[in-house]
């Protein structure tokens, strides 16, 4: 019975020292950062991820689940795998990337800069608008529906004026010095509103022509152009008098350029119908005329997607070998945007550098720049997005508004009009 005994305290003695081994092996490996994967890859090294932001005091996701501390922080005993990190803060847009973590390293994220809300425009006054048109000032907009055209500024929520229309609207254009707002409709002439107190004036008091689409002239902002089915037609909104400008067919118009086609050419005219040059593109092609700066225009053929550069100065174009879909200058004039279906180029012209920012499987339908060419906004699929031009890691903000409709970039004021069907909210950067 004794040697029974004796035996089994043995065995509890050496299973107890497996045990305590066994603890005291975890409690070492744990120690020195090693971590059981359960993805199968046996016992891994963990690594960390450091996050910091301006302001300060966010709140930090990983994977869905709240991290004990706020930025900036770091986050320790992470496997060797992808995270989704998320940044939120009262008041500021999320920021959300997936962080990829490695065995026995720190990840740094670049300072995050968030982006702070800030609507001046109440949504539940504005309403459902079918419609936005900037002023050219950036300062107001005309917002229309199928029964109202008013007018806003980016400090009130209340129209300046509101005025009553029985059918949509189909384009609204600012003259340059936004005296007027050109309003057009499907089925009835266009009209001439003053933009300080919507007064209206029907074109078809002016003359009877019908056109096919109107545009401003920006040299002389009282010029009124109006297409007919055979010749362009010069409009003086003062003197009440129409004379024709040019008797081939408009195709575009642009500030104080107005493009022609023939069969195998597009001519370059400007304001007053003067020939500035032609470029070897025929009829059968789509252009599109999508920014310029003070010396260069930059033409798409939409056909081909062949971007043509076009000096009026020395009246020289150059064809350009990619394939774009929209082309757009920074403000100082030093940066070009190119944009495909699924890709965004940015081209450094001071450095003559090009670099590819964003490549998606999903359909890119608009791009733009933002704070000078610091950043870039895109829209996919009802989704926007903003990311960085500079550095190797770069910033991105995934904006998912209600039923996104339309957006455009007020650059004066380093903000984003967003227009949904919920209403209008202006994005502050």
């Amino acid at each position: 019975m004794g040697d029974m005994r004796l035996r089994y305290r043995r065995v509890y003695f050496i299973l107890m020292v497996i045990l305590f081994s066994v603890i005291a092996f975890g409690v070492i490996a744990y120690s020195l950062g090693w971590r059981y994967s359960t993805s199968g890859y046996g016992f891994q090294k963990v690594g960390s991820i450091t996050v910091s932001t301006q302001p300060r005091d966010a709140s930090i996701f990983v994977d869905g689940q709240l991290f004990s501390k706020t930025t900036p922080a770091t986050i320790n005993n992470l496997l060797a795998q992808t995270y989704q990190i998320t940044i939120h803060k009262d008041g500021y847009y999320d920021w959300s990337r997936a962080i990829p973590a490695h065995q026995d390293k720190v990840s740094r994220i670049p300072e995050i800069t968030l982006l702070k809300k800030q609507s001046t425009l109440d949504p539940s006054i504005l309403g459902s608008f079918t419609n936005v048109a900037i002023a050219p000032s950036q300062e107001r907009f005309i917002a229309t529906t199928n029964q109202t055209i008013a007018l806003y500024t980016l400090i009130q929520p209340q129209p300046v004026w509101n005025m009553p229309v029985d059918q949509y609207p189909t384009d609204v254009l600012w003259s340059p010095d936004e005296q007027y707002v050109l309003v057009s409709f499907s089925s009835s002439p266009a009209i001439l509103l003053t933009a300080e107190n919507g007064r209206s004036i029907s074109v078809a008091d002016i003359t009877p022509a019908s056109f096919l689409k109107m545009y401003w002239s920006a040299p002389e902002s009282d010029i009124l152009y109006g297409q007919t089915e055979d010749s362009l037609l010069r409009i003086n909104i003062f003197q009440r008098t129409v004379t024709p400008a040019n008797n081939l067919s408009l195709e575009y118009y642009a500030d104080d350029m107005l493009i022609y086609r023939s069969a195998e050419k597009l001519g370059i005219y400007n304001a007053i119908g003067q020939l500035q040059s032609s470029l070897p593109i025929p009829r059968t092609h789509t252009i599109s005329v999508n920014v310029k700066n003070k010396t260069t225009y930059l033409i798409i053929d939409q056909t081909e997607e062949t971007l043509f550069a076009y000096d009026p100065s020395s009246h020289a174009y150059q064809q350009a070998p990619e394939r774009v879909q929209q082309a757009e200058w920074s403000p100082n004039n030093t940066h070009l945007l190119l944009r495909n279906a699924h890709e965004i180029w940015h081209l450094d012209l001071s450095e003559e550098s090009r670099e590819l920012i964003i490549r998606t499987s999903e359909d890119i339908s608009q791009a733009a720049w933002l704070m000078d060419s610091e950043y870039v906004i895109y829209q996919t699929e009802g989704r926007l997005t903003i990311t960085e031009t500079q550095g190797p890691e770069r910033n991105e903000y995934t904006l998912t508004p209600g039923s996104l409709a339309q957006w455009a970039v007020l650059p004066l004021h380093h903000s984003v009009l967003l227009r949904g069907t919920d209403g209008i909210s202006i994005l502050s950067l």
